[in-house]
């Protein structure tokens, strides 16, 4: 609080969209995990072909009152590493703080699959690389009904060592699933990481803005 004024209050009171980055892995889920966010079938998905094309694609709805825009990104190919790369390092600099606040990307949500049962050395660079441009990381844990909770924590205590920062890590799945036992796992995780991506918005402009105003 400032002079009586709560500013977190008074922030996202300015807030006129959050926009959000979702990336990932071919076939993590998320399409799937924006269908689940938004309550709504608004991406395709499948198995088999990827089913992002190789573009930077916005949704938008209201979530909670807030405009929130959900961008999905084509999915991580083997051998296709440099071109993806170079795609978002292009889509990224059309959204930085030369821009207006509204424009840029506010939080990162990288979807790794849980029930891979491991973290992939890129996805650490990934998360590091982000950090180190003063980007918000939100890692969803995808797929995470297939796994038991000692899985799942071993997950994020990797993720934790390896982060150059504390970061958010919460487990979701997004689609309901009958096993072949005849099992049901639910979905689960959305309420988080709406509120993840909400908190990380406030963060974001704490450490983004001062490089906006120096431009200005």
């Amino acid at each position: 609080e400032l002079g009586g004024i709560n500013m977190t209050e008074k922030v996202e009171s300015m807030v006129s969209n959050l926009n959000v980055l979702i990336m990932g892995q071919t076939g993590v889920g998320k399409s799937s995990l924006i269908n689940y966010i938004f309550n709504e079938d608004i991406r395709e998905t499948g198995t088999g072909k990827p089913v992002t094309p190789k573009v930077f694609e916005g949704n938008s709805k209201l979530i909670n009152d807030i405009p929130v825009t959900l961008i999905d990104s084509w999915g991580i190919e083997q051998g296709k590493d440099a071109e993806w790369q170079k795609l978002l390092r292009e889509f990224m600099a059309n959204h930085g703080v030369d821009k207006a606040v509204e424009e840029w990307v506010h939080v990162v949500l990288l979807c790794i699959n849980a029930s891979s049962n491991r973290i992939q050395d890129f996805e650490i660079k990934i998360i590091n690389d982000l950090i180190d441009k003063n980007m918000e990381v939100v890692v969803a844990l995808t797929k995470s009904g297939l796994c038991p909770p000692d899985t799942l924590q071993e997950l994020e205590n990797v993720l934790q060592a390896e982060a150059k920062k504390k970061i958010v890590v919460v487990p979701v799945n997004s689609k309901k699933e009958t096993l072949v036992n005849g099992a049901e796992i639910g979905q689960f995780g959305k309420e988080k990481i709406i509120a993840a991506m909400r908190g990380n918005y406030l963060e974001m402009l704490r450490l983004r803005l001062p490089a906006r105003i120096s431009r200005v």
